[in-house]
């Protein structure tokens, strides 16, 4: 059964949000809390004839989650909630900078043909935005639901779903792995300039994913006509015969193979010494998404040595904007927020924060205007392409990640 969202919290007291419009090198930015925006570009609609929605009129929105109603409350099912919870605050400024919405929860239950007989109840519901499902097929249906009743689906979890590469209404959230892993490699290539780049391999037997990235630099640095120095940390452990043969002064950037935590680990250990040694080098080392899960252990290693990584979302540890979003969760919902990696209140803020001003703005077709909206968001970030003419959009944010040797941590967007 679809259960509206709480009036209170739509309707609550705190944390007043004020949109203004500022104009800015042709673009215009609507801040939202002077922490986060969406920026908008010029960009010409395509012309399609198709429903608008009548001015005034609230906006109706369903979320289709796996919220497991039925059965006693377990960390899945209240991850998914907290995504809720988090659109709930996303709704609650939005409302306060003039919006009208009806919010609909849908629990799917973990059952596809529960799933598929809830999609009945919602066709007299006049949806503008359908958020989630989780599973394949629950994800199958209900795209097929929104492609039929013209109805933008955003689907906010699945990385390997591939439904928004054949219907038109389907927004994918997460970045795709090869787009997330070419788009990284793209901004490395350009960012070694004229350093002296240097692969540490940790070639301990186990079969490594990261090989081919490592590959596809290497492969590049030849077409360049660019030498560059490899170190297998099975014959050199210790980077001694590289610390010996080290030339003085030089801008170093190293690059590595290495993702597990014990990996990263033997990687950080001679670069940390060979950083002491010879102060005077001007170090950078890159990693990958999984780094961000050893941050807390790494953390000094990784401002010593430069250290940057990717990743489809990062929340800065001091970020203001965050720090509010957990006091309003604490004051609505009375408890903390579940630890996750995302977290899933800020990832449920993000996505309804970005996607209800795009309605705001462009209203419910808002696809033909969603490639002129950019949100670099608390946790998340947003920008969306169309992937061909007949598909969906994939979001094409990421971020890098930098531990500055100053112990500021930046977080960089980078879009194709």
């Amino acid at each position: 059964t679809a259960r509206k969202a709480s009036g209170s919290l739509l309707h609550g007291r705190r944390n007043r949000l004020i949109l203004q419009e500022k104009k800015n090198r042709g673009k215009s930015y609507g801040y939202i809390n002077d922490h986060h925006y969406c920026s908008r570009y010029h960009y010409k609609s395509r012309q399609i004839k198709r429903k608008e929605k009548a001015e005034g009129a609230p906006y109706n929105i369903a979320l289709i989650l796996p919220f497991m109603t039925d059965r006693p409350l377990d960390t899945r099912s209240t991850l998914y909630t907290e995504f809720y919870q988090g659109f709930l605050l996303a709704a609650d400024s939005m409302k306060r900078a003039g919006m009208s919405l009806n919010i609909y929860a849908i629990d799917t239950r973990g059952n596809h043909q529960y799933v598929k007989s809830q999609l009945d109840s919602l066709v007299d519901k006049d949806l503008d935005l359908i958020i989630g499902p989780v599973e394949d097929d629950d994800i199958s249906s209900v795209a097929q639901f929104a492609k039929k009743h013209d109805i933008n689906m955003v689907n906010p979890f699945a990385v390997k779903n591939i439904e928004a590469e054949r219907n038109d209404k389907v927004f994918q959230c997460n970045i795709p792995h090869e787009n997330l892993y070419t788009q990284s490699r793209e901004k490395i290539i350009e960012e070694i300039n004229g350093r002296y780049v240097v692969f540490i391999i940790d070639d301990s037997g186990k079969e490594n994913s990261k090989n081919s990235y490592l590959d596809l630099i290497k492969k590049s640095l030849l077409q360049q006509e660019r030498d560059f120095v490899e170190i297998s940390l099975g014959q050199d452990p210790y980077m001694e015969t590289f610390s010996e043969m080290v030339p003085n002064a030089t801008d170093i950037m190293f690059l590595t193979n290495a993702s597990s935590r014990s990996s990263v680990g033997k990687v950080l250990a001679p670069l940390s010494k060979l950083k002491e040694e010879k102060p005077y080098l001007n170090i950078s080392l890159y990693g990958y998404p999984e780094w961000q899960l050893y941050t807390k252990e790494y953390i000094n290693q990784f401002h010593q040595l430069n250290t940057t990584f990717f990743s489809r979302f990062y929340t800065l540890p001091t970020d203001s904007a965050s720090m509010e979003i957990q006091d309003r969760f604490l004051f609505w919902f009375h408890r903390d927020m579940l630890p996750a990696n995302p977290q899933h209140v800020l990832l449920g803020y993000d996505t309804g924060l970005f996607f209800m001003t795009a309605l705001q703005q462009f209203g419910r077709c808002f696809d033909r205007e969603i490639q002129t909206l950019a949100y670099p968001g608390i946790q998340t970030g947003y920008h969306f392409q169309r992937i061909n003419n007949w598909s969906g959009f994939n979001n094409n944010n990421i971020y890098f990640i930098r531990f500055k040797p100053s112990l500021e941590i930046v977080r960089e967007t980078i879009t194709e």
